[in-house]
C-alpha cells in the first residue's frame, strides 16, 4: 500500500513508503495494470521526497482490432513508463484506447497503434516474465513484435532461482545482441520478506479465484519476489 509509515499496522499490508524510508531509497519504480493507485502514489512520494517512476503494464497483440483466439495467442506484456510529468496525458490516452476500443477480456494494444500514439515523454521496456521471448521460449509461440520507431529496453531477472530462468535469460541476451537493444537487471518485489510469501500467495489466490494449494499463478513458485532477496544480492555485491 501507499500508507504513511505511521498508519501501517504490524498485521496489515506493508507500506511501500515505509520500505523506501527504512532502506534509504530515493527512487521508486512501480508498474501497474491501471491508474487506480497513481494519485496515492504521487501524493505520498511527493510528501516524503521520493522520486516516483510510474509505468503502465500493457498487453500487446498482433492486431488489437481482431478479437479472436488467434489474437489471444499473440498477447505479450510490455511496460510503458512516464519519463517526466509531461508523460501523464499521453499515457492516459494509451490506456483509454486499450481499455475502450481494443478491450477484449482485458485492456490491450498493438505495436502499430502504440507507435502511432507514441510521445517523447514515454519509454518502453519488456519485462522478463510474460514477455514475447518468455512465451516463445516456454510455450513454443512465434510472436514477433513490429516495434517500428520504438526502442524497448529489456529486463532480466535472475535472482529467483527458477528452473526456466536461464532459458529466458539466454533468449533475451541473444535477441538484444542481434538487435542492439539495452538490457537492465531488475528484480520484481511484491512483499517485504520471504516469510510473507504464504500470505501474498493466499491474497493472489483469492483474487484469482483459486486456492493456495493450487493457485494457478505462473512463476510464483519461489519466495524470492521480495525486498529481502534483493537486499541479500545488493549486500553481497557491495561487501
Amino acid at each position: 500500500t501507499w500508507e504513511s509509515p505511521d498508519k501501517v499496522k504490524p498485521t496489515g499490508p506493508q507500506s511501500i513508503i515505509d520500505l523506501c524510508i527504512k532502506n534509504k531509497m530515493k527512487d521508486v519504480y512501480v508498474n501497474e495494470t491501471n491508474f487506480s493507485g497513481f494519485i496515492d502514489a504521487y501524493k505520498q512520494c511527493d510528501k516524503y521526497k521520493l522520486n516516483l517512476h510510474w509505468g503502465l503494464k500493457l498487453i500487446l497483440c498482433d492486431d488489437a482490432a481482431k478479437k479472436d483466439e488467434e489474437s489471444l495467442k499473440s498477447e505479450h506484456k510490455v511496460i510503458v513508463w512516464m519519463t517526466s510529468s509531461e508523460g501523464y496525458k499521453p499515457l492516459i490516452k494509451l490506456y483509454s484506447k486499450a481499455a475502450t476500443d481494443y478491450f477484449y477480456y482485458v485492456p490491450r494494444m498493438d505495436c502499430k497503434t502504440l507507435a502511432e500514439m507514441w510521445d517523447k515523454n514515454l519509454a518502453i521496456s519488456v519485462p522478463f516474465f510474460d514477455s514475447f521471448l518468455h512465451k516463445n521460449t516456454l510455450s513454443f509461440s512465434q510472436i514477433v513484435p513490429s516495434w517500428g520507431n520504438l526502442r524497448p529496453t529489456f529486463f532480466v531477472e535472475d535472482l529467483h532461482e527458477l528452473p526456466f530462468t536461464p532459458l529466458i535469460k539466454k533468449a533475451v541476451e541473444q535477441h538484444c545482441a542481434a538487435n542492439k537493444y539495452d538490457i537492465v537487471p531488475t528484480h520484481s518485489i511484491y512483499y517485504p520478506d520471504k516469510s510473507s510469501f504464504k500470505s501474498y500467495m493466499v491474497f493472489r489466490a483469492i483474487n484469482n479465484r483459486s486456492t493456495f494449494s493450487k493457485p494457478e499463478l505462473e512463476h510464483m513458485s519461489s519466495p524470492t519476489f521480495c525486498w529481502e532477496r534483493y537486499k541479500e544480492w545488493w549486500d553481497g555485491e557491495n561487501l
